[in-house]
């Protein structure tokens, strides 16, 4: 490359001599004598500049591979999502993160519930980057008892550790500990969201949300995504049971699929977002104790985080009649419309569970839930350029809050109804073939309901890109009521505060 820049510049060297001769014969029968000195000096300073720039060249050319190799090793550090190192020669590159999520949530007129302040999670992580095809990431959940409620880990530990081959952009295949992608909500990061806690559908994903195995994802058209995971479908920090001949015979595998397409570019629709997406997750549990996520249907748990309102019986009876295994299927459908500041997202799905005990007949139970949600920023950033890879992302202030600016970042307000209908289990159903009954986890609940309606208003400022407040009311409707501490409670009303850093 040096050489062929030396050579370059020679020949324009060579040219502006020649021309420079021309030009002062030019001049010289036709302007005046200071005109010619003028062009003579202008062309001199020049041809003195060219020759400089290829002396610099010669020396680099003449120095040898070694300075080049000091040049291209020299490394960086810089602050942005995560403290990061790069390599100079942009082949390797480190990150540590850093997540957080600190909570205060208050129950109206209802002493079913105390109100507490919790640290809803708290991350640390250490990914890296190879040759930008060869990438890895562990993180580590250090919020004991942050995951109360579907979906997360119930202890502190690990919460994902995978690496990721990608020998082509549209083939990246990523084992470990991971999180598959299944419907736009679960897939979207739970810092990201536009409320405090997802809707009444994110229960369906029980103890699912982080799982072991493998996922091969990527983009075969633009603006479209795929995710295709295998995975073992007992949730976080499970492995495959093998406790007993039943467990064994039942060691099926999840699998989840995730397509999604924007079909605005396509539509030739500028700053927006037109999102279609479909999901399916399939797999086969084994039917063991009650206290292994799995063994029974999901549970319900309001979005203020208060009571569990729906609570399916084990299918496990613990005696010869269990069936020896669960067939589990989720399928959702989710849209997206967006438009600068303003967004109108939604997502319904089915979870079926079907089986047969030993002396009787087979059994299917249907869970249905969703969600409808419209959001919009009040201080006038886009939707669309937070949009990528079939999720959206942070959004970024088109002014970070500052010391003499401290209420500027970005605003939004949303609101939200969802839905959950578990009214298929019922009380009256056969023996652990999908009965309704109650918990004895704090809250207790002695009688549950088979479903739930609820609002949801927030407003969220987020005052740089990672660095939010959020405030949520939720009123929850119970269809009948529910039953706790010798009360019964038609609805729950709670007050919700949020603080959050996200480094990732």
């Amino acid at each position: 490359m040096e050489k062929l820049k030396a050579a370059v510049l020679h020949r324009v060297l060579a040219v502006l001599m020649a021309g420079s001769a021309e030009a002062l014969a030019a001049d010289s029968t036709s302007s005046p004598v200071n005109d010619v000195n003028t062009s003579n000096a202008e062309l001199q300073s020049q041809v003195e500049s060219l020759r400089d720039r290829l002396d610099s060249l010669e020396r680099q050319r003449t120095a040898g591979p070694e300075s080049a190799k000091a040049t291209s090793t020299a490394g960086g550090l810089r602050f942005g999502d995560g403290l990061i190192w790069e390599d100079g020669s942009g082949a390797i590159a480190a990150r540590v993160t850093a997540r957080g999520m600190y909570d205060y949530r208050h129950y109206l007129a209802s002493d079913v519930h105390a109100d507490t302040f919790s640290v809803r999670r708290g991350r640390i992580g250490l990914g890296f980057t190879a040759h930008k095809w060869l990438s890895g990431f562990i993180e580590s959940e250090l919020a004991f008892g942050a995951g109360a409620g579907a979906g997360t880990a119930t202890n502190a530990g690990l919460l994902q550790g995978f690496v990721e081959i990608s020998p082509v952009s549209w083939a990246r295949l990523r084992m470990g500990q991971l999180k598959p992608q299944f419907t736009l909500e679960a897939t979207t990061s739970p810092f990201h969201v536009d409320f405090q806690e997802r809707s009444l559908m994110f229960n369906l994903l029980q103890n699912f949300l982080y799982d072991r195995g493998a996922m091969l994802h990527g983009s075969f058209l633009a603006n479209t995504s795929y995710a295709l995971s295998l995975t073992n479908g007992t949730g976080v920090n499970l492995d495959e049971f093998q406790r007993n001949a039943t467990e064994a015979g039942a060691d099926g595998k999840d699998l989840t699929l995730r397509l999604t397409a924007d079909l605005a570019p396509w539509l030739e629709q500028p700053r927006s977002v037109i999102h279609l997406g479909v999901n399916y997750k399939r797999g086969e549990v084994a039917n063991g104790d009650a206290t292994t996520a799995g063994y029974t249907a999901a549970n319900g748990v309001t979005e203020g985080r208060g009571l569990v309102f729906f609570n399916p019986i084990t299918f496990n009876p613990g005696s010869a009649q269990a069936a020896s295994s669960i067939d589990r299927r989720i399928g959702s459908l989710e849209l997206a419309l967006a438009h600068d500041r303003y967004k109108l997202q939604g997502e319904v799905a089915r979870a079926t569970y079907s089986g047969s005990l030993a002396s009787g007949p087979g059994f299917e139970r249907d869970i249905t839930a969703g969600y409808l949600s419209l959001s919009w920023l009040i201080s006038g950033e886009s939707f669309a350029d937070a949009y990528r890879n079939g999720t959206f992302s942070r959004i970024r202030p088109r002014q970070d809050a500052t010391a003499t600016d401290k209420l500027s970042g970005a605003w939004q307000a949303s609101l939200r109804y969802s839905f959950f209908d578990g009214d298929d289990f019922r009380s009256t159903n056969a023996a652990h073939t999908g009965q309704l009954g109650g918990n004895t986890s704090a809250p207790q609940v002695t009688r549950s309901t088979s479903g739930a309606k609820a609002w949801t208003a927030a407003l969220k400022w987020m005052a740089s890109p990672n660095v939010a407040l959020m405030l949520n009311y939720v009123r929850t409707h119970f269809d009948s009521p529910v039953v706790s501490g010798g009360k019964a409670y038609s609805r729950e009303d709670a007050v919700t505060l949020r603080s959050q850093i996200d480094f990732f």
